[in-house]
């Protein structure tokens, strides 16, 4: 039998615990613009706020640098609140990259959840690399100030949005 390395046992245990949340979306996200590992982190977290508006939502996001050019990207597991719709969570992405036009658009890939496809896998193998940041975010419940302040922000982001 091969022996299998520290990395890849703590990997394959992360994703097995990723697969034990029921997940609804699994998202790629990323800007025009060069993403640091902290922007990443930020626009995560704050996805993850805007779509806390919705109701319960929980994430967990590894952004990871890409491959072929500089900056970094981010994937995600995602359960949406059931009242949430699909062209409001992309959109979402929109306001906290900072796009403003959709001719700016920030490219966002929300696939329906399959647990069959190793998404969990996929996304937990990040905690082991060194140039990645991750996290796991629970539903939060938003103070009503904040509520206000966001469903504000998104009501104008939403109308002035072309």
């Amino acid at each position: 039998m091969a022996k299998i390395s520290k990395g890849i046992e703590i990997s394959n245990s992360y994703g097995e615990w990723l697969s034990t949340h029921s997940w609804t979306h699994f998202m790629t996200g990323t800007t025009r613009k060069e993403m640091t590992m902290n922007s990443a982190r930020r626009q995560a977290e704050g996805f993850h706020k805007y779509l806390s508006m919705g109701g319960d939502s929980t994430m967990f996001f590894a952004a990871e640098p890409f491959d072929v050019k500089i900056g970094y990207h981010i994937h995600a597991l995602v359960k949406l609140p059931p009242q949430l719709l699909f062209t409001d969570a992309v959109l979402m992405w929109q306001k906290v990259t900072g796009c403003t036009k959709k001719k700016d658009w920030n490219r966002i890939e929300l696939l329906p959840y399959n647990s069959e496809l190793g998404a969990s896998y996929y996304c937990g193998k990040y905690i082991t690399k060194n140039l990645s940041d991750y996290d796991f975010f629970k539903p939060i419940q938003l103070g009503e100030r904040t509520k206000k302040q966001l469903n504000e922000n998104w009501r104008m982001f939403k109308t002035s949005f072309k």
